[in-house]
């Protein structure tokens, strides 16, 4: 006999994908500020803002599905297109348009590369999805919110010290660990340093914001 719970309707069943879109629309808000706004320290702080949104609604978009039990293949498809677009277009663009013209074609080439593999991340989670690890399940590959989450990080402390080159290295090491197959913890340690860590940082740039 099926005991399983019923599935969510009407509303409720909509809740789950109303974070996921408004991930994307933050997304595309970040975008946006790149393509027209000025590069300013203010411009910076609201893209880290948005990616920070973001990083917020993926966190709850999943829970919530599984809690009003409002799973879905759709709500799943979309939500890979949403991270793709915070968490590896966006970021990739920040990178090109702060450092593009100053460091030419590695900062583009590092751009590309970074949507390239947030791409291959998030396709091989499809497959992969979460797996036993030593501090409970464990993503293969750091996952494309955090990888979003050490650049925004690296931003913060960047334009602190004028470190470009600081920034420059945290992209490389996330297009080296976002496709790699190294076990990254779901949970716990792997996720409450950036809980801390990117609020912080947008903080720091808005404090130093100028437009």
């Amino acid at each position: 006999m099926d005991v399983s719970p019923p599935r969510a309707t009407g509303l409720v069943a909509l809740v789950p994908t109303a974070f996921t879109f408004s991930s994307l629309l933050s997304a595309s808000g970040a975008l946006v500020l790149l393509v027209l706004a000025p590069q300013t320290t203010l411009r910076d702080a609201a893209v880290a803002a948005c990616i920070a949104w973001s990083m917020v609604a993926d966190g709850l978009d999943g829970p919530l599905a599984r809690k009003l039990h409002a799973e879905s293949s759709l709500g799943a498809h979309l939500d890979s297109l949403a991270d793709l677009t915070a968490f590896g277009v966006a970021p990739a663009l920040w990178l090109i348009s702060r450092h593009g013209l100053a460091f030419g074609a590695p900062a583009v080439l590092l751009g590309m590369a970074w949507i390239g593999a947030a791409a291959f991340r998030l396709a091989r989670f499809a497959d992969d999805g979460v797996k036993p690890g030593r501090f409970g399940p464990a993503f293969r590959g750091v996952p494309t919110p955090v990888a979003a989450a050490f650049l925004v990080v690296s931003v913060a402390i960047g334009a602190r010290l004028s470190s470009p080159v600081l920034e420059l290295c945290a992209v490389a090491v996330g297009v080296l660990l976002m496709p790699s197959s190294v076990p990254y913890p779901k949970a716990g340690i792997g996720r409450w340093p950036w809980v801390v860590a990117v609020p912080i940082a947008v903080v720091v740039l808005t404090l130093h914001a100028q437009p």
